[in-house]
């Protein structure tokens, strides 16, 4: 069919109700920083019954469905219907899997198989802390199995209702397109915010800059593409901008200076006003928070304008 291969990663986790728990949770905040660590775009998880007596008896060690995922951290409670909270409260489970990512599609295989039978290579001794605490990727053969096995889509909670047609199993290369998105949705939303300060940086472009700005070559010697702006996170803030590059493209933005952490929001958003207007005095503005310039003078520059507001959040530190 021409469809890509995903990569999976082969969890461990005590069930599989993508109804009722639209989410995938992790007891220690250490696992869903690394599985986001080591996610690329387009990673799919592959979930299996933990062999644990929280899971189901016939469960147990048996390969479940398949989740795909948002790179971003919530709260459980935030993508689990009434019934999956109240599953959580008799079961004295509140305290487990709290650190979660959402899921935006689900599918369930359509006959449980043994684990250790579908992933002979993955589903080791030496693996099993590791796939209980964030997953391991799958090999390339077993990867490629998983790609004809019969699966059917199911609705998952906090996504919109899935569309009628044909919900027979087939198997899953037909099923997935890559990098589909949620779909649209509609009404009113009501969402409170926190001010969690924010963060100054100067982000490099690491790439060629002839190719990707256009014009020749020498007239970028000695130059670079930076961008100035502000941010909750850093590295949440950096993946983004490097979620648009495909996979395999060496180019990257990368954070090189960061501020101290403003306490305020607003204050960081006053400070990133300044600093644009400094920066457009003195370099060349390409757009919005863009600037082509020196590499010597530009770092030079954002350490200097950040000790002018050191009495609010002290010194840039370096990356």
């Amino acid at each position: 069919m021409g469809v890509s291969q995903p990569r999976f990663w082969l969890k461990a986790f005590w069930g599989f109700d993508p109804d009722n728990e639209g989410y995938l949770g992790f007891t220690n905040e250490g696992g869903r920083t690394r599985l986001l660590e080591n996610y690329e775009p387009g990673d799919l998880i592959l979930i299996y019954g933990a062999d644990s007596e929280l899971t189901a008896a016939e469960e147990r060690r048996q390969v479940l469905g398949i989740l795909e995922i948002v790179p971003e951290p919530i709260k459980d409670v935030d993508r689990m219907s009434e019934t999956g909270k109240h599953r959580k409260e008799v079961n004295g489970w509140t305290d487990r899997w709290t650190y979660a990512v959402p899921v935006v599609r689900a599918w369930q295989f359509r006959q449980k198989v043994g684990v250790s039978d579908l992933f002979p290579d993955t589903y080791s001794h030496k693996n099993a802390r590791v796939l209980g605490s964030y997953g391991v990727l799958v090999t390339e053969r077993e990867a490629k199995n998983v790609m004809s096995w019969p699966t059917r889509e199911l609705p998952v909670y906090g996504m919109p209702p899935l569309a009628e047609g044909n919900q027979s199993f087939q198997p899953f290369e037909e099923h997935w397109q890559p990098t589909k998105g949620p779909k649209p949705s509609f009404g009113k939303r009501e969402f409170e915010t926190e001010d969690k300060g924010s963060f100054l940086y100067l982000m490099k472009f690491d790439g060629d800059l002839s190719s990707f700005m256009g014009g020749r070559a020498y007239e970028y010697v000695g130059k670079g593409l930076y961008k100035v702006g502000r941010t909750s996170d850093l590295e949440r803030r950096c993946k983004e901008l490097n979620s648009g590059f495909p996979p395999a493209c060496g180019s990257r933005w990368r954070v090189i200076q960061s501020s101290r952490k403003f306490e305020s929001s607003n204050d960081a958003d006053n400070a990133e006003s300044d600093l644009k207007s400094l920066f457009e005095k003195e370099f060349s503005s390409v757009g919005g928070e863009f600037f082509v310039c020196s590499e010597k003078s530009v770092e030079a520059r954002f350490h200097d304008i950040s000790r002018r507001l050191e009495s609010v959040i002290g010194p840039p530190r370096h990356e």
